[in-house]
């Protein structure tokens, strides 16, 4: 015997395939079986791992994967080296500079707040 919805006491059917939902399964299932439950699971991962890590969350395009292979992999040369000093040079001072901002926003921000308490 078939699942039948709440509403409209309709057969529902499996997303997977199209297959029955039996009655036995349980009742937020959308799936026949089991197999397809794991079929609809790696369908679900391989669309996620196709833009973001499932592990670590951050984009993972295979050109990602490719620039960052490059990255890491030890300078060929000296100018190779001093490129890379460069941009690690760069990618700090940044840093710096998004953090002394956030700072002034946030000191701003009490200073405001102190002004209107004691107003």
């Amino acid at each position: 015997m078939a699942r039948r919805d709440d509403f409209h006491e309709l057969a529902m059917n499996c997303v997977m395939c199209p297959n029955k939902i039996p009655a036995d399964r349980p009742k937020l299932a959308v799936t026949c079986s089991k197999e397809c439950t794991i079929a609809r699971k790696n369908y679900w991962r391989s669309k996620q791992d196709s833009r973001v890590c499932r592990y670590c969350m951050k984009p993972s395009t295979p050109e990602q994967r490719l620039a960052f292979q490059q990255w890491r992999r030890r300078p060929q040369d000296a100018e190779e080296e001093e490129r890379y000093r460069l941009w690690r040079l760069s990618e700090t001072n940044a840093a710096r500079v998004k953090n002394r901002m956030e700072t002034k926003r946030r000191k701003q921000a009490e200073a405001e707040e102190h002004e209107e308490e004691s107003e």
